[in-house]
């Protein structure tokens, strides 16, 4: 049996724990319930759940803060609360009374609470599942009430956790299996293809030896396509593509013997392709994202009592869709748990006479960035091709060889849109506050009028942040009471008052619903924001400390605006209730090819010329790449008796009535292939071409890459004579490729690719600059650091002058003498390193001196880099209206005014406002 400890002892630590928390504001998070026996130490308690990332879980409602000191006490009081829980469900009239069945369940929970702890201190993740489980059973065996409604809610509270927390293990997994594909240059693509054709064949349809005839055809298609892709930054992208072609062919063709055939040909390709995508800042990112949309495990599977055997389980585990799978609730049960959350608490303190304040936080809403880009392609093609039938038994095998030049033109034309929160993009653009519809901030100007100052603002926007807490506990009971199934008179009389306490913060502020009050709010501390942070030679100066306090609560209710923990749509507030931003790039291409092949062998040579429009300034230039490719690729379609198959259609189709053409063909194709590549880019950046730039203005190699693929693909075609010489066919093709990198080593000329790799891992890791990912690929090229940091220390090598160039920039750009004098300080220090290890290059000490201040510089250009970023982006114009927020019932009936909260509202406005 657990330790029980005694209420007085229990509610003190309750109290100091909620006391010690609520003042600090401590931004918490769930964690499970644990024992109070044998606990680990502190320190070793704190660093387990750091490793394991449990200062995310959600396993029992109940936060955690990132004290470690009030981690380690609030787990052990949350351990003794649930102790005390079970004691006192126990002890109820309702379960004491209860029939037979109601033991089961209560016995299997007091099984799970005396186990002994896990080394971590946490409950295990099947304990947790089975625990959920028990108490949501004992809930349906008990009667109506709220001894009933307390062991649904912390079934429920308890589902949430182990969802999060098996969501969380598998995620761990998935990231393992995907981060292949998270490798820039890597990618994966599945395609479907359906294509037309015609002809003309002048070659004598006898074929005999010696005889030649032109030919020419023409053919189009249209093509579907999805796939992962990942490019120099890391960034991690899901595509989906939709395109189509036409290509115009002609050529002479030759039998030259029985056996032997040749064709000389030449054509011409038009194609466009439209593909719309989703952005993620890294493969990992996304599966945190999406994971439990990927993975898939139920609660049943982890309880002995009812754990389905293996076929079962595996059935249940690849359904589609993830039918089977809880985890694909892993929103909407954080949300209940949220939303449960207030509830529960009154339950524990009326009901059992526990006080214990449980949280639950919903799953932050988010969405990847999106775009899309149009590609149009023109190619021109010659070909020779070669082919003989060799007579293997009583099969005949063709053989072919073949040789091509290709010449390629493409354009790409890239939209990407950004959707910013109001007061970041004012802050840079206070005429964008005119956009906004007046009713928006009608309450915040009636409070804090235009005239007023920056203090009055700033009261203001404390206001604005406490109706925004009010708001959100209502709504999320409001919520609850109305999707709950047991409604009792109190339960009853509860949802009405959430309901208007909820409708009046909304005519406060003149909103309607949930999602036009977050839109005004997000306007309004926009407007109050931006007035606050506004020169004011009125108001009394501020110190520094209220100055920064003033900075932290604007910078709060942004937080409690963007992301509302109440149940919303994202896609609906990241339009009705952000502005925004366009990033525009652009490449052109030109690509010459050549390429042999004998039989399944071939290789080519393919040099690309790229000029890329990009926001990066360390992107945005000239490239070469250099890809030299073999490949080794077969087919069946030479095996196929294609006139077996193509007479037993014939016949099928004679027995419905149906007379095919004559000539007809069937042509069906399993194929597959193996290629690798090797990648020599270069690159010649636009900054380079400026005036007071005196590095290397040419073309520098980035990097060298080798590349491995794999691809299949199955078809099948067909083909009919219509008329002398004359031929029409149809395809359809179904194809798979996968694209993984195998090693990559940087050049040691170059910055921009090192400074592109850390940018991404600094911001990946929340701008930490010792993050694992850019120690990676700093160790996996050590040997090319070292040659670098050699040419680093002589000043008259180019790459110096480069660094010489950002080094400077530092320092001409400081916005104050502190900046500058520690700008300053970093060039002579990084000079100085990259000095003393030229001189003794062999030193590990000197050579990590100087990737100390390698680092440091690189960290320091992230600053400028993101700001030369941004500036590049358009702001688009606000296009919402002033009912944009409502949903279309809604805005009919208060059009046809016919919505009672408009009176309400307009009483309200009428009267005389309270300004702060």
């Amino acid at each position: 049996m657990p330790v029980s400890i005694p209420n007085s002892i229990q509610n003190s630590a309750i109290r100091s724990t909620i006391s010690y928390v609520e003042s600090n504001n401590i931004e918490s998070t769930p964690v499970v319930l644990q024992k109070s026996r044998s606990l680990p130490s502190l320190q070793r308690f704190s660093s387990t759940l750091e490793q394991r990332g449990m200062q995310e879980q959600h396993l029992t409602g109940l936060r955690l803060s990132k004290s470690e000191g009030n981690l380690h006490k609030e787990g052990r009081v949350i351990t003794d609360n649930l102790s005390a829980i079970v004691d006192k469900l126990n002890a109820t009239e309702v379960i004491s009374n209860s029939n037979p069945a109601v033991k089961k369940p209560l016995l299997a929970i007091r099984i799970i609470m005396d186990k002994p702890p896990q080394p971590t201190g946490i409950m295990s993740i099947n304990d947790t599942a089975n625990l959920s489980y028990q108490f949501e059973k004992l809930a349906k065996l008990l009667p109506k009430g709220e001894v009933r409604e307390i062991c649904s809610l912390l079934g429920q509270n308890m589902k949430s956790g182990w969802i999060t927390q098996k969501n969380q293990e598998l995620n761990s997994e998935k990231k393992q299996q995907l981060a292949p594909l998270g490798t820039p240059g890597a990618s994966e693509t599945k395609s479907v293809s359906v294509g037309v054709s015609t002809g003309v064949s002048l070659l004598p349809s006898s074929g005999e030896v010696g005889s030649i005839g032109p030919s020419v055809d023409l053919s189009g298609g249209i093509q579907k396509s999805t796939g992962y892709s990942s490019d120099d930054e890391t960034l991690f992208f899901i595509d989906s593509g939709a395109g189509s072609k036409v290509k115009v062919g002609a050529g002479v063709k030759a039998q030259i013997t029985e056996e032997i055939g040749a064709k000389l040909g030449a054509n011409a390709q038009l194609s466009h392709t439209r593909t719309t995508f989703k952005e993620y800042d890294s493969v990992e990112q996304y599966v945190d994202r999406k994971g439990h949309k990927l993975n898939s495990a139920n609660r049943k599977q982890y309880i002995d009592s009812i754990k389905p055997n293996k076929a079962t389980n595996f059935i249940r585990n690849h359904l589609p869709f993830n039918l089977g799978s809880e985890l694909k609730d892993l929103k909407s049960e954080r949300q209940q748990a949220a939303n449960s959350q207030h509830r529960l608490n009154d339950l524990l303190k009326t009901v059992l006479d526990i006080e214990v304040n449980i949280k639950a936080a919903p799953i932050e809403r988010s969405k990847p960035l999106m775009g899309h880009y149009n590609t149009w392609v023109g190619e021109v093609k010659l070909e020779a091709n070669a082919g003989m039938t060799a007579e293997i038994g009583d099969s005949g095998i063709k053989l072919a060889a073949g040789a091509g030049a290709s010449h390629q033109r493409a354009v790409t034309n890239i939209y990407e849109f950004v959707p910013s929160q109001f007061y970041d993009v004012i802050k840079g653009n206070a005429d964008k506050l005119d956009e906004l519809p007046a009713n928006m901030t009608r309450h915040a100007k009636e409070i804090v009028p235009e005239n007023f100052g920056s203090n009055a603002a700033t009261k203001g926007l404390k206001l604005l942040s406490q109706d925004l807490d009010s708001y959100y506990k209502t709504v999320q009971q409001y919520d609850y009471f109305k999707s709950a199934k047991n409604k009792n008179p109190d339960a009853i009389k509860q949802f009405k008052q959430c309901r208007i306490d909820k409708h009046t913060i909304e005519n406060r502020w003149g909103a309607i619903g949930r999602h036009q009050f977050v839109q005004f709010a997000n306007a309004s501390h926009a407007y109050l924001a931006n007035k606050a942070v506004a020169e004011d030679p009125q108001s009394k100066a501020l110190t520094d400390e209220q100055s920064k306090n003033k900075m932290d609560l604007i910078a709060n209710v942004a937080i409690k605006t963007q992301s509302p923990p109440i149940t919303h749509s994202r896609k609906r507030l990241d339009k009705i209730a952000t502005f925004t931003q366009q990033i525009y790039l652009k490449i052109t291409d030109k690509k010459t090819g050549i390429n042999i092949s004998a039989g399944p062998f071939s290789a080519q040579l393919d040099v690309l010329q790229r000029e890329r429009i990009h926001p990066s300034r360390i992107r945005d230039g000239s490239y070469v790449d250099l890809n030299l490719t073999w490949k080794v690729s077969g087919s069946v379609q030479g095996l196929v008796d294609k006139a077996s198959i193509t007479a037993k259609i014939n016949d099928a189709a004679a027995k419905e009535g149906v007379q095919l053409p004559q000539e007809f063909e069937f042509s069906p194709d399993l194929s597959g292939g193996k290629s690798g590549t090797v990648l020599i880019r270069f690159f010649k950046p636009n900054y380079a071409k400026e005036s007071d730039f005196d590095g290397d203005k040419g073309y520098r190699r980035q990097f060298v890459r080798h590349l491995s693929s794999v691809s299949a693909g199955s078809g099948l075609g067909a083909g009919a004579m219509i008329a002398p010489a004359v031929n029409v066919g149809a395809n359809v093709a179904f194809n798979y490729s996968k694209t993984t990198v195998s090693g990559e080593k940087i050049g040691t000329e170059d910055l921009t690719y090192s400074m592109t790799r850390y940018n991404r891992a600094f911001r990946n890791a929340g701008k930490d600059p010792a993050n694992k990912e850019w120690q990676s690929f700093a160790n996996d090229n050590k040997v090319q650091y070292q040659k670098m940091f050699s040419h680093l220390g002589d000043k008259t090598h180019q790459i110096n002058k480069e660094a010489q160039h950002f080094l400077n920039e530092l320092v001409d750009k400081a916005p104050d003498e502190a900046s500058k004098s520690k700008a300053q300080s970093l060039s002579n220090k990084f000079n100085q390193a990259m000095n003393d290890f030229q001189a003794d290059p062999t030193s590990e000490d000197k050579f990590n001196d100087a990737k100390v201040y390698f680092n440091d510089f690189l960290e320091q250009q992230t600053q400028p880099w993101w700001a030369d970023h941004t500036s590049s982006w358009t702001d688009l114009p606000f296009k919402q209206k002033s009912d944009s927020g409502l949903d279309l019932g809604t805005r009919i009936k208060k059009g046809l005014h016919l919505h009672e909260r408009v009176k309400e509202q307009t009483a309200i406005h009428r009267q005389e406002p309270i300004r702060v």
